[in-house]
């Protein structure tokens, strides 16, 4: 697989964003996330087209009270570019981020998820509830919280 890696210093000095980079290796590819806190793990989620940095007001709020992990999906800000558009699928985002919370061990994780076709909400899933299977979320399913 071809792959593109932007290079670190193109990230150096990004107002907000002086996270420590932490990395997971799968199947040859990079993948980028950054961990700040500790206790109950809270997964922030990115959508198309933004990639961490999206969660970088939050991240250092958030991580007072828990372990915050935002990773970035491949194709995305710090991890490995693959450059053939055949080798991006719902399915290998979905993997590779399941991958990640096995890796990382974020059992009983509130996951929290956003998407540029709802730009104004994130979704968050608690512990202990079933974010959906592959496919269209079905309406009323998750706890929609604004975003200011």
């Amino acid at each position: 697989m071809d792959v593109y890696r932007t290079p670190d210093e193109r990230f150096a000095g990004l107002p907000g964003y002086g996270f420590e980079p932490g990395y997971v290796e799968q199947d040859g590819l990079r993948m980028h996330y950054v961990e700040e806190g500790s206790g109950a793990p809270v997964l922030l989620l990115h959508g198309e087209p933004t990639w961490a940095f999206l969660y970088r007001k939050l991240i250092l709020p958030i991580s007072h009270v828990a372990r915050v992990v935002a990773p970035d999906y491949f194709g995305f800000g710090r991890s490995d570019k693959p450059t053939r558009l055949e080798d991006y699928s719902y399915d290998f985002h979905y993997g590779s981020i399941e991958r990640l919370a096995h890796e990382l061990d974020l059992r009983d994780a509130t996951i929290v998820v956003q998407d540029a076709a709802n730009a104004k909400n994130i979704i968050i899933y608690e512990p202990g509830t079933q974010p959906p299977q592959p496919g269209p979320l079905k309406p009323g399913t998750p706890n929609k919280v604004p975003v200011k």
